[in-house]
C-alpha cells in the first residue's frame, strides 16, 4: 500500500516537472538578426555608349565648299501670362519710365511686355510709349504698400526673340516718387533667362601674310565654336579698305571660350586659329587670326594591347588640333594605321580611336606637335598610343546558387537579391529565380577594361530584411562566365548579426 502511494507522489512530481519544462521551452527566444533597409542595388553605370563617327574625315588640297555652319539657338519661351494687380488692394504707386538696352531695343513689337515684381507678385504691367523724336519707351506704375519693404525687380518679355530678360538692378519701392523721365528715361541691364543667356560682339581679321599664296575675299567666313557646337558666324566685309568680321556670338556659360574657324573661299580650306577667346559678355572682342599656311605629316600609330581583343573593320582612328579633326586614314591593318594630317606649325596633337565592338571612343591627351612635311613614327616603329582605356566596357555573365546558410526561420524565397561587388562600388544584381527545382541568380557582372578586378557577392532576404554575406572572392575575366543556368556556382551565405 506504502509503495502504491510512492508511484503516485512520484508521478505527480514528474508532471509538475514536465511542466516547468514545457512552460521554460515556450519562453525561448528565437534570434534575431540585424534588419536592414532594401539597399535597392544598381550596378554602376558605364559611359553612355558612342556611335560611329562620321565627321572624323577631312579635304586635302583644298576643294573645300563653304561650310554650312548653322548657329545653335535657344529653345523659343512661351509669352507670360503676367496679370496687373487689382489697383484699389495698394493705396501707394511709384512711377518708372524705361528705355530698352541696346540689344533688346532693335527688336521691339507692340507685343513685347515689361512688368514689375516685389518677390513673385506682380505689381504693374507698362505700356509703351514714344517720345518727341519716335523712340519707344515703356511708363509703368508700380503699386504697394505704404511701408513697403521689397525690392521692385523688372522682368521684360522679347515677342521677336522669344525670350525672358530680368533686370539685373533691383530698385527700393518709394511711395509717390518716379524712376527717369520722358527725358532722361531709367536704364537697366538685362539678363537673358534664355539657355543661351550671354553674348559678346566680335570684330574679327584675319592675317594671311604667311601664306604662298591666297588672300580674305568675298565669300570668306569666321565662325565661333564651342565644341562642335557654333554659336556665331561673321560673313566678310570692307570697310576703309580692309576686310572684316562683325558677329554676334553666344554662350551657356560665361566661363566658356571661343575657338575661331576661318573659311577661305579662295583656297577652299578651313583654318582654325589656335588661341580659344575668353567670352566677354554684353562686351566687344577684337581678334587679328594671324593663320599659317596648311601642310601635311604622316603619323604611323599603332592601338595598346588591351583593346585589340575589340578591334573591328567598323573602327577608326583619327588625329585631333583641339576639338577639329585634321587627318585621313591611309592604310590599317592589324591595329596599324597610317594617318595623313593637315596642320599648322605649332598644332598640338592628340588623337581619338572608335572602337565599334565597345561602342566607345578612347582619346588621348595631346602627345605631339605638327612638324611640315616630316612624320611621327615610321614603317619600322609605330607609336602606340597612350588612350586612356579604364572604363567599365567589359562583362562577364555569372550564375549562382546558395549551397548552405544559416538563419533561424528564414527560407530563400524567389525575388531576394544578390549582387556583385568590387570594393564598395555594385557591378551586377540577379534577383532570385526557381529553374530547375532551385533557386538560382544570373547576372552580368561589369568590369573596368584591361584592369585585374576581384568581386565580392552580397545577398539580401526581402521578407525578413536580412543581409548575408559571402567571403569568397571571385576573379573578373572579360568576356567569361561563372557557373551556367544548368550548373550554377554554389556559395555559402554567413548572416549579418
Amino acid at each position: 500500500m506504502e509503495y502504491k502511494h510512492l508511484k503516485y507522489v512520484f508521478l505527480g512530481l514528474a508532471s509538475v516537472f514536465f511542466a516547468a519544462c514545457t512552460e521554460e521551452d515556450d519562453n525561448v527566444k528565437v534570434p534575431e538578426y540585424t534588419k536592414f533597409e532594401n539597399p535597392g542595388w544598381m550596378p554602376a553605370a558605364g559611359p553612355v555608349p558612342a556611335t560611329a563617327p562620321t565627321d572624323w574625315t577631312i579635304e586635302f588640297g583644298g576643294g573645300m565648299q563653304a561650310p554650312s555652319w548653322e548657329v545653335v539657338k535657344a529653345s523659343p519661351m512661351q509669352a507670360p501670362d503676367w496679370q496687373a494687380p487689382d489697383m484699389f488692394i495698394y493705396p501707394a504707386s511709384m512711377t518708372a519710365v524705361i528705355r530698352m538696352s541696346d540689344y533688346i531695343r532693335p527688336d521691339i513689337t507692340p507685343a513685347d511686355r515689361l512688368a514689375a515684381f516685389i518677390g513673385q507678385e506682380c505689381r504693374g504691367i507698362a505700356q509703351q510709349v514714344e517720345n518727341a523724336q519716335g523712340e519707344v519707351f515703356y511708363l509703368i506704375q508700380v503699386k504697394g504698400e505704404q511701408a513697403e519693404m521689397g525690392k521692385v525687380e523688372f522682368r521684360y518679355y522679347s515677342d521677336r526673340k522669344k525670350e525672358l530678360f530680368v533686370a539685373a538692378e533691383q530698385v527700393a519701392f518709394e511711395s509717390d516718387i518716379t524712376l527717369g523721365s520722358m527725358d532722361t528715361p531709367r536704364m537697366f541691364t538685362w539678363n537673358s533667362q534664355g539657355e543661351l543667356p550671354y553674348y559678346m560682339d566680335l570684330e574679327v581679321k584675319v592675317d594671311l601674310s604667311a601664306f604662298d599664296q591666297g588672300a580674305v575675299a568675298t565669300g570668306d567666313m569666321v565662325g565661333a565654336f564651342v565644341g562642335n557646337e557654333c554659336r556665331g558666324v561673321g560673313h566678310v566685309s570692307e570697310e576703309n579698305g580692309a576686310y572684316i568680321f562683325r558677329f554676334r556670338a553666344w554662350a551657356r556659360e560665361e566661363t566658356e571660350k571661343l575657338t575661331l574657324q576661318y573659311y577661305t573661299s579662295d583656297l577652299k580650306d578651313i583654318y582654325v586659329y589656335g588661341p580659344a577667346c575668353d567670352f566677354l559678355h554684353t562686351q566687344t572682342q577684337k581678334v587679328v587670326m594671324d593663320l599659317m599656311e596648311h601642310g601635311y605629316m604622316d603619323l604611323y600609330v599603332a592601338l595598346p594591347d588591351v583593346v585589340r581583343p575589340y578591334m573591328s573593320g567598323a573602327d577608326n582612328v583619327a588625329a585631333f588640333v583641339g576639338d577639329r579633326p585634321c587627318s585621313i586614314v591611309q592604310d590599317g591593318l592589324d591595329g596599324h594605321y597610317l594617318l595623313k594630317m593637315k596642320g599648322s606649325a605649332g598644332d598640338k596633337m592628340s588623337f581619338r580611336y572608335y572602337c565599334d565592338s565597345l561602342k566607345h571612343v578612347f582619346v588621348t591627351e595631346e602627345c605631339t606637335r605638327y612638324t611640315d612635311a616630316a612624320s611621327w613614327g615610321s614603317e619600322a616603329e609605330y607609336n602606340v598610343l597612350p588612350l586612356e582605356t579604364a572604363f567599365k566596357l567589359v562583362n562577364m555573365r555569372a550564375v549562382f546558387t546558395v549551397d548552405y546558410y544559416e538563419a533561424i526561420n528564414t527560407e530563400l524565397a524567389e525575388g531576394d537579391m544578390l549582387a556583385a561587388f568590387v570594393g564598395d562600388e555594385c557591378r551586377g544584381v540577379a534577383r532570385a529565380e526557381r529553374y530547375d527545382g532551385r533557386l538560382i541568380f544570373d547576372m552580368d557582372v561589369t568590369g573596368t577594361l584591361g584592369v585585374a578586378e576581384q568581386f565580392t557577392l552580397k545577398y539580401y532576404h526581402v521578407g525578413n530584411r536580412y543581409m548575408f554575406t559571402c567571403a569568397k572572392m571571385f576573379d573578373f575575366e572579360a568576356g567569361g562566365s561563372i557557373g551556367s543556368r544548368n550548373q550554377p556556382m554554389g556559395i555559402t551565405l554567413q548572416v549579418v548579426e
